[in-house]
């Protein structure tokens, strides 16, 4: 009967550190909300939306309609393995297709191989042609505590911006 309980230990210790482990591997991401300088429709506004990619996923936010400065507030939950190389694109809905906005590409540092989180910044909306036509505000944190580290690195094609002054 004891040999029984101490496998029985054995296991469910196993089962509590491959828990920890995956808490420990979560990374919550929250779009906020963006503005662009220009609409891209006839009205002058835009129906917007926001895909936020990685190695093997993306995320699409719901369509912000007939606005110039959308209000998100999407979070979304996925493995720090997914976010290898993080990207949004932003697009403006349209009947017959989407209309390409523009791109950020969010670069995340590591630290003794975790992630560094995002404290609450903007990443500027780099049309193909390099024009900067807006911001995309987001945050990110890793880990079961959420809790905000230095605000990581943001690249924009290689570019190195600093914190944006909010």
């Amino acid at each position: 009967m004891e040999g029984n309980n101490d496998t029985q230990q054995s296991e469910a210790s196993s089962t509590m550190r491959t828990l920890d482990l995956y808490l420990d591997s979560l990374v919550t991401v929250v779009i906020h909300k963006g503005e662009l300088k220009k609409g891209t429709d006839a009205n002058g506004l835009s129906d917007m939306f926001v895909v936020l990619g990685g190695k093997e996923k993306t995320h699409k936010t719901p369509v912000q309609r007939n606005t110039l400065k959308p209000i998100f507030e999407e979070v979304w939950s996925t493995t720090i393995q997914w976010l290898e190389d993080p990207f949004i694109l932003i697009y403006d809905e349209d009947v017959l297709s989407n209309e390409f906005i523009g791109r950020g590409n969010v670069k995340i540092e590591k630290e003794n191989g975790r992630l560094k989180s995002i404290a609450r910044q903007k990443v500027d909306i780099i049309s193909k042609k390099g024009h900067v036509k807006g911001w995309i505000e987001l945050s990110a944190w890793a880990g079961r505590h959420n809790s905000i580290c230095k605000p990581a690195e943001i690249r924009l094609f290689e570019v190195d911006i600093g914190p944006s002054p909010l």
